[in-house]
């Protein structure tokens, strides 16, 4: 008889306990699509700002992109890009599609940017990020950026 009513009692707390891990995990998800979507945000105006610590934040050590012509970049690479301008005039990203897949998180809009002075050319851009949870922090280490206009 004891058994029995022991039995219940784990299924209780199961399924008492259940729910709230569901709800934690959905709470985890929507803070980190938000703190995917903040960054990808943060990287695109350190372009018009020159926030090169918002660069060495966001980025891994490891991070590699593809540029609109099929060029490779890197972390230092794109740290110089920011710290030595030309600086856009401003940056703006589309609504960020996020799809995790446990610790990573793949990210895709468009960017509509507009270019530095005298020309202020505007550009369209169309990019996904890969980003991966390190030590708790989201980090991106991969890039690929579409340009439209480009045949």
């Amino acid at each position: 008889m004891t058994w029995s009513w022991l039995g219940v009692g784990v299924g209780l707390m199961f399924a008492v306990l259940a729910p709230s891990a569901g709800a934690a995990s959905s709470r985890d998800q929507t803070a980190d699509e938000r703190a995917v979507i903040e960054g990808e945000r943060a990287w695109g105006q350190a372009y018009v700002t020159g926030d090169v610590a918002v660069v060495r934040r966001l980025l891994a050590d490891d991070f590699l992109g593809v540029d609109p012509r099929g060029g490779f970049y890197d972390k230092a690479s794109v740290i110089k890009d920011v710290r030595d301008g030309p600086r856009g005039t401003s940056d703006e990203v589309g609504p960020v599609t996020v799809r995790f897949y446990g610790n990573t998180a793949i990210a895709q809009a468009h960017e509509h940017e507009v270019g530095p002075a005298p020309e202020r050319k505007p550009a369209e851009r169309v990019f996904t990020d890969t980003w991966i949870k390190l030590d708790g922090q989201w980090r991106i280490v991969a890039a690929e950026d579409l340009d439209p206009e480009v045949p």
